[in-house]
């Protein structure tokens, strides 16, 4: 065999196989060839190791060239033999063995429904190991334009990952799976994706696609429009640029960020210099300057912070990504909540009727629905909560704020109705807006235990459990109030929560305006807080409508749209 060299034969053969066989199946995917002829090349290869071994064995290689050794005899008929045997094996195999190009028909349904899964990730190496989720969700978010086909949103998708295709079909109806790989290496990625009949579990689709990391937006534009034309439909032009390239080290900056921003507030600032570092290789990235304007409202939000300069920061931020992608519907959300930081109340409702239209089909989230809690239109954010529980309905978020604003407008059954299917889907939700709810069904023990959690909760104790009971179910508790009033003396509440609180253990009416008015100048005050169906008794006061009218919500109200409570109230000067 040494002599022969036998062993410099397979290796060569190996190296130069495999380069051939990688160079094929890179051809096929570039002009989208048929699969098979890469799959019959890998085959040829296969088999053709032992002919291989045999002719090296049977021809000889000196310095003279390529000779048949005399010894073995009647070589040429043994490799007419054996090429014919190659080609017929190759064939064999490739005709019998099972691929998912087969064109075995089925059936398509009569309505497509779709989830996506997080791809796997096949590289070595966890620099991209976020890619998975981010494909995922950009995937949704490309073929949830598709006219006649409906998808089902990531978080409740991914909550299903492990429990197989046939929980997609009995849970949430879908008749249609996306999953796949990806594999990255020097500076290329390389994404499998493939669509599963959730009856059988077949795969009825796949494509391949490699190119740069830095197309891979690219990469996710034609995977959604394939998916199109394999499920028969069209796929709208998309609004975002197709020639847009991202840096491969800003990438992966910018997955980091994005898995930070799935929970900005448990580590904010952590995530703001994950995002920040983004912004320092590459300022006009769209998303990350939406992520960093959101964080920046959000946090003039929830500190009570309207003169801080996080408002102004937010703002500029969120007008720079839309500058850049007009497509980034939840970007006008954020900039919708800005203005009402702002008290902008007609570019408010523009931004937030905005945001709707831009997203289109594409799934929602409950972001969308702040602004208009802010102009006082809580029957649009039902509808939104709605269409986003349609879309996610294992999303606790959805359901937990149709439970609290069903219990606010005091409409009980549905408030109950709500849990009750937050129960059985095992949704986590804060059972303590539903004091009220519980009381007026009669259920007083289970009032007294939510009010003790309310107590608990809020930094009061337990122990104020039957005092909040009383506030709740009477509209008035002093002891509720005195406790509120040595919270504020001990700086431990916010003058928003406290005018809330004092709004509900029935305060005096001038005690609640006199805090208003003082906490407007200082942009501490929540509009929201007087537009709540529990306050309905502090809008008869003609100071009511005089705060209101210096906030600009007057205006807005008569020129645009009443607020929801002029269906059931009657405040002169606005709801006639």
């Amino acid at each position: 065999m040494g002599r022969r060299h036998v062993f410099r034969v397979l290796a060569i053969y190996i190296a130069v196989g495999w380069g051939f066989t990688e160079i094929v199946q890179g051809v096929v995917e570039q002009i989208r060839a048929p699969q098979a002829i890469a799959t019959f090349v890998t085959i040829a290869f296969i088999v053709g190791f032992p002919i291989v071994l045999f002719l090296a064995w049977i021809f000889d290689v000196d310095r003279g060239g390529v000779s048949r050794e005399p010894t073995r005899g009647k070589g040429q008929l043994l490799v007419s033999l054996a090429i014919a045997g190659l080609l017929s094996a190759s064939y064999g195999i490739y005709r019998y063995l099972p691929r998912d190009d087969d064109p075995t028909p089925y059936v398509p349904p009569d309505d497509f429904v779709l989830a996506v899964l997080p791809f796997n990730n096949l590289s070595a190496g966890n620099e991209l190991a976020y890619l998975g989720q981010a494909i995922a969700e950009d995937l949704l978010n490309g073929v949830a334009v598709i006219p006649d086909l409906r998808v089902k949103a990531t978080f409740t998708s991914f909550s299903l990952q492990d429990d197989g295709h046939e929980a997609f079909a009995e849970k949430l109806g879908v008749n249609r799976l996306l999953d796949g790989t990806y594999r990255a290496m020097d500076g290329n990625l390389r994404v499998s994706a493939r669509l599963v009949d959730t009856a059988n579990g077949d795969v009825v689709w796949t494509r391949v696609l490699t190119d740069s990391i830095s197309n891979i937006y690219q990469i996710e534009d034609q995977i959604a429009q394939d998916i199109a034309s394999e499920l028969g439909l069209t796929h709208p032009s998309s609004k975002r640029d197709t020639s847009r390239q991202v840096d491969p080290q800003v990438f992966r900056l910018y997955l980091q960020a994005r898995e930070g921003f799935r929970n900005p507030w448990l580590d904010t600032e952590n995530t703001m210099l994950k995002i920040q570092q983004v912004l320092d290789l590459e300022p006009n990235f769209p998303e990350a300057l939406m992520m960093m304007g959101f964080l920046h409202t959000g946090l003039a939000w929830t500190l009570e912070s309207r003169q801080s300069p996080w408002v102004q920061t937010g703002e500029e931020y969120t007008l720079r990504a839309l500058e850049i992608d007009p497509d980034l519907a939840e970007a006008y959300a954020v900039l919708a909540l800005n203005m009402a930081l702002q008290y902008r109340w007609k570019e408010t409702r523009e931004y937030a009727d905005r945001a709707i239209e831009v997203a289109g089909p594409r799934p929602l989230n409950v972001v969308y629905t702040f602004p208009y809690n802010n102009l006082g239109h809580e029957n649009r954010s039902i509808e939104i909560l709605m269409r986003v529980f349609d879309k996610d309905p294992l999303n606790p978020l959805a359901t937990q704020n149709l439970i609290s604003t069903y219990a606010e407008l005091g409409e009980d059954e549905k408030a109950l109705q709500w849990e009750q299917l937050a129960n059985q889907r095992g949704i986590r939700y804060q059972r303590h807006y539903l004091i009220s709810v519980y009381g007026r069904q009669g259920d007083m023990e289970t009032a007294r235990q939510l009010a003790a959690l309310w107590g608990d909760e809020h930094s009061f104790g337990p122990e104020m459990g039957p005092h909040i009971l009383e506030a709740f179910m009477t509209g008035r508790s002093e002891a509720f109030e005195a406790a509120t009033d040595q919270k504020v003396a001990a700086g431990e509440l916010p003058m928003g929560q406290a005018i809330w609180n004092f709004m509900g253990a029935g305060a005096n009416p001038d005690k609640i305006f006199n805090w208003v008015e003082a906490a407007i100048p200082q942009g501490k005050f929540n509009q929201i807080t007087l537009m709540a169906p529990a306050a309905a008794r502090y809008r008869q006061d003609p100071r009511w409508l005089e705060i209101y009218t210096q906030l600009g919500l007057v205006e807005y109200w008569t020129t645009v749209e009443l607020p929801a409570f002029c269906d059931t109230e009657s405040i002169g000067g606005l709801c006639e």
